[in-house]
């Protein structure tokens, strides 16, 4: 089976844990589609205990069977194995488009060569990876919106992508 990776621009449970149209997508792509088994890393917040609890909360309400792999307090012996037991990984925090300056300083590093070209997500939308190509792009939200970011003859150019909007 070849991976598939949904990178999301942010939001989900964690900040709309009454839309849970992103989280329902990733599920419905796993291998095992009656209650697969779906593991949190919650390690970009450190672990936070309230992180966890919406994870539960939200993954609560759907067909999965929920669990988390805490790195600071690690009780997993075999992280290995642990994780090829899960049908999806889903992994929380990082940095995200929402935040004010994370645009203008995503195009200078591109600009710079300090980051290739690439994808960018606005919150509510996943970025829908097989293997390192895209695939899919959809949205729990409807003004949602992806870009690819490029250079092209030194000049930066990105370009909008409509998302598939995943409520109707």
């Amino acid at each position: 089976m070849e991976l598939q990776i949904v990178a999301m621009g942010g939001g989900g449970f964690a900040t709309e844990p009454e839309n849970l149209l992103l989280e329902q997508y990733v599920l419905s792509l796993s291998r095992n589609r009656i209650k697969p088994r779906v593991c949190f890393l919650p390690t970009a917040s450190g672990d936070s205990e309230n992180y966890i609890e919406r994870f539960y909360t939200s993954f609560g309400k759907l067909d999965a069977v929920p669990s988390h792999l805490p790195l600071f307090g690690l009780t997993v012996r075999d992280i290995r194995a642990f994780l090829l037991e899960q049908d999806v990984i889903y992994i929380g925090g990082g940095n995200n488009d929402s935040e004010a300056g994370r645009r203008p300083a995503y195009h200078h590093l591109v600009v710079n060569g300090a980051l290739p070209s690439g994808y960018a997500a606005d919150d509510g939308v996943g970025l829908h990876f097989f293997g390192t190509q895209l695939a899919q792009i959809v949205s729990s939200r409807v003004d949602a919106r992806a870009y690819e970011v490029r250079l092209s003859d030194l000049e930066l150019i990105e370009t909008e992508l409509l998302p598939r909007y995943l409520g109707q």
